[in-house]
């Protein structure tokens, strides 16, 4: 059997330790998608980066890890009609998205970008600042990004709802729902804080648009660290400049990076950072210890972590 690992980020050393969980199976190292595409008939198992035109290439595969947890970019109709299996790295990077997501309510609550902004120009500048603690927030999707949030709540004596698909109840979640308009929409008014922490799908694009910002408080704050394209950016960038909400943070935009033409760049009150809710010290090597430990499950015929469902997209 071959594996075919097309995640460039990898070292000498780390692909060792890959040959070294893939016992007597080999395994092809691909620098670039030409390299990719060269390897692609031959391979059953390709880690890391899937392109279409990779995939196109590929007549034995059998299973796909990506190194990606959110799958929107992943799943293009070949690969999801197709028998392949697909993992993915859904947790592994749940901590910094979560402290992501609280960095950015801090930053907007405590009023870090005035003071910031203050700085650059060597201007004591004071905002107005507010308390989080025993604020009512809603999170919207309760896998790794939502349930480290929640974790971390618990210093900060939050009430906590949720939507999911999935999870029906939670430690520290008041009430879990399933994610309809009307639940969506009965909950918005009651939220201090709105937090974007599910996948990318035909269900959740755009799930926050100007009826949902409407039904915001006008002291509430909108954060999203999972995808750009939940959050419908013109409909935010009006409800930021007619003061409907009090804020937002954006890890993540639609098109990335943020065009230097983005009338983003003008709204009020609102925090972008460029998508780096999945990133931390750590991340690499943990790409590298999950790929061999599933790899490993893999030679051996055991299940596999992080299965996902192609036609749910995650």
């Amino acid at each position: 059997m071959q594996i075919l690992c097309h995640y460039p980020a990898m070292s000498a050393e780390d692909v060792e330790s890959l040959r070294r969980a893939a016992g007597s199976h080999h395994v092809e190292r691909a620098q670039n998608i030409d390299d990719a595409i060269a390897h692609a008939p031959h391979s059953e198992v390709v880690l890391g980066f899937l392109p279409e035109e990779v995939f196109s290439a590929c007549t034995a595969l059998q299973w796909f890890q990506s190194a990606s947890a959110g799958m929107d970019q992943v799943l293009y109709p070949s690969l999801v009609q197709s028998d392949v299996q697909v993992t993915n790295m859904a947790g592994l990077y749940a901590r910094a998205g979560a402290e992501q997501a609280w960095a950015l309510w801090l930053a907007l609550a405590r009023g870090l970008q005035t003071a910031m902004n203050g700085f650059a120009d060597r201007k004591w500048q004071p905002s107005a600042v507010y308390i989080v603690s025993g604020s009512t927030a809603l999170v919207l999707g309760m896998g790794g990004f939502g349930q480290e949030f929640v974790k971390r709540a618990a210093g900060y004596d939050l009430h906590i709802l949720a939507l999911d698909p999935v999870q029906e109840s939670y430690t520290g979640v008041a009430e879990i729902r399933p994610p309809s308009k009307k639940n969506l929409h009965q909950w918005l008014p009651q939220a201090d804080v709105v937090i974007c922490a599910c996948p990318l799908t035909p269900e959740t694009y755009h799930l926050i648009g100007a009826e949902e910002l409407a039904l915001m408080r006008s002291s509430a704050y909108l954060i999203n660290v999972s995808r750009g394209g939940i959050v419908n950016e013109d409909a935010l960038r009006a409800a930021l400049q007619a003061d409907d909400i009090a804020g937002a943070g954006l890890d993540v935009v639609e098109q990335e990076p943020l065009s230097k033409t983005s009338p983003l760049w003008q709204a009020p009150r609102l925090v972008i950072t460029p998508h780096r809710a999945g990133f931390s010290q750590d991340r690499h090597q943990n790409v590298v210890d999950f790929f061999c430990a599933n790899v490993k499950r893999f030679v051996a015929g055991q299940p596999l972590q992080n299965v996902v469902d192609k036609q749910l997209g995650y």
